[in-house]
């Protein structure tokens, strides 16, 4: 009952926001249906002396959807209301602070801005000089945030996705931008930023182009640092991934401090030490929304190795993603990093085991079948999601991933000893860069070589999200299908004649005369006549 509760309770989150998304309910409506619901619950009552489980179960559902819809009605309700939507086309003067670290483009700067109307998207030339916690008077025309259609002819919601990151509107290119004054923002924030930088600046001292733009990509999650081209190159082969700081990323530095921490800790111990060095890391990278949501994913996956029970790292990974999504309602139908990032963090939990167990021909050495595995598993998890948003199927994705991600680990630990190394000796971080420039060289071959083929991805046309519910549905009944026809003892046996079986053993195993197979624990005596099934 119990299990039941909490898994509608997670369902009628989902519906809850799901519905909302897409349309508007009156409150009365809700509240019609939980007024008939304690009605039939106190009917019950008095008639059963308890309200049937069904019952209270639909109570449980219809409140916590009523509750997720009017969060995400109250959330949405803030952008409907905003102040800026009575500027829109005008030129005015605005005032603010930039409350994220600024996410620099090949031509531009993004810039979030905390004013006294709301947070604000100021879209401004990438020369301009500007940090984190900057207050900055910025003069332009506010916009609304307009959806595009990609290369590969999808549509994408820029208005949702840039309320999931708390924006209503836009300034582009303002007319001028100042600066007003500085360290407006957290002490702690403002020095992790300030370290990121002097990082970065030693690595681009030391390490060459395009080659340091890798390594800012596999190490702090700076993917725009590898150029256009490279970006396309990586999502084409299916790699994108290792450059935009994802739960991977953040796994390897747990595996980092779970070999560091084996000498003096015992297993259970580990994962602890495992998690607070993902903490640290997250905290060094700047603690970004996609760090922070890597962070948890991979924290999740390695408290489920730790409890080895699947059941209850679901529950906590649901319970996790429902936290997630109450803080901010948004990120279920509009943030695709969080849709892919619980996808493939489900899929891991629910699949990898026993593809592991079925993979029996891929050696287990040097950690192959366990890249194999999670490759494969992730691929096939985000597939039919990916197909929808993306439009793009790379062919090479298995390949690819297979030849990267077992140099990915030594390519982010050379690149950090050697970023650490510059601010000591130079000629040490000389070496240490010579090292991880051969690495990250590799990494870039392969995906350039593979990029560069003309069938190394396939566009896909445009299709419905139904296509995408059934594509999902039925992976769910295949799988379902597999994992309990492996339960079934008698699969692989057949029926065979009584005058072929031959009882054997004192436990009353049984032989078949004609095979020579046998079948253990029956418990069998000369007189039974049940049918026995072999091989």
């Amino acid at each position: 009952m119990k299990e039941w509760v909490f898994y509608l309770s997670v369902a009628g989150v989902v519906s809850g926001i799901l519905v909302r998304s897409f349309f508007v309910l009156h409150w009365t409506s809700l509240a019609l249906v939980f007024i008939v619901l304690v009605g039939v619950v106190l009917l019950h009552k008095k008639i059963l002396g308890q309200p049937h489980k069904i019952i209270l179960l639909a109570v449980v559902f219809v409140l916590t959807f009523s509750f997720a819809y009017w969060r995400m009605d109250y959330e949405a309700s803030k952008f409907a209301t905003s102040v800026f939507h009575e500027y829109v086309n005008k030129t005015v003067t605005i005032t603010g602070v930039i409350v994220r670290e600024p996410d620099v483009r090949d031509t531009s700067q993004h810039l979030y801005i905390k004013t006294d109307y709301g947070l604000l998207l100021v879209i401004a030339e990438r020369s301009e000089s500007l940090s984190y916690a900057d207050e900055v008077r910025v003069v332009g025309k506010i916009s609304l945030p307009e959806d595009f259609v990609t290369d590969l002819g999808r549509t994408f919601n820029y208005s949702g996705y840039l309320e999931a990151k708390g924006v209503s509107h836009l300034m582009r290119y303002p007319e001028s931008l100042e600066i007003v004054s500085t360290g407006n923002g957290n002490e702690l924030m403002s020095w992790l930023f300030r370290a990121k930088q002097k990082f970065l600046s030693k690595l681009e001292s030391i390490l060459p182009y395009p080659e340091v733009g890798l390594a800012a990509g596999l190490l702090l999650g700076e993917k725009r640092a590898l150029g256009e081209e490279l970006n396309n190159i990586f999502r084409r082969t299916g790699i994108i991934h290792i450059v935009v700081l994802s739960g991977y990323n953040i796994m390897l530095v747990a595996a980092f401090f779970m070999f560091v921490s084996a000498y003096w800790f015992h297993f259970r111990w580990r994962f602890i030490v495992s998690i607070i060095g993902i903490t640290l890391f997250a905290l060094l990278v700047g603690l970004s929304a996609t760090v922070l949501r890597a962070s948890i994913m991979a924290s999740l996956v390695l408290l489920g190795r730790a409890m080895s029970k699947s059941a209850s790292i679901v529950r906590v990974l649901f319970l996790a993603g429902t936290v997630m999504l109450l803080f901010n309602p948004f990120l279920l139908v509009y943030d695709p990093g969080f849709q892919l990032s619980f996808l493939a963090t489900l899929g891991l939990v629910f699949a990898a085991a026993w593809f592991e167990d079925k993979m029996t021909f891929v050696t287990s050495k040097g950690r192959v079948k366990e890249f194999v595995v999670a490759t494969l598993v992730t691929q096939i998890a985000v597939l039919p999601l990916l197909l929808y948003q993306v439009g793009e199927f790379s062919v090479v994705a298995i390949v690819v991933n297979l030849l990267v991600l077992p140099m990915v680990a030594a390519a982010m630990l050379l690149t950090f000893v050697t970023g650490i190394l510059a601010f000591v000796s130079l000629p040490l971080a000389t070496v240490a860069g010579w090292c991880a420039t051969l690495v990250l060289t590799y990494i870039l071959w392969v995906a350039e070589s593979f990029g560069k083929l003309p069938w190394s991805a396939l566009e896909v046309p445009a299709f419905p999200f139904a296509l995408v519910l059934i594509l999902y549905a039925t992976m769910i009944g295949l799988y379902w299908y597999l994992l309990n026809r492996d339960k079934d003892p008698l699969r692989g046996w057949q029926v065979i004649k009584e005058d072929e079986l031959q009882i054997v053993g004192n436990e009353g195993d049984a032989k078949n005369k004609k095979t020579g197979s046998q079948k253990t624990g029956l418990g069998l005596d000369g007189d039974e006549t049940l049918p026995i099934y072999f091989r």
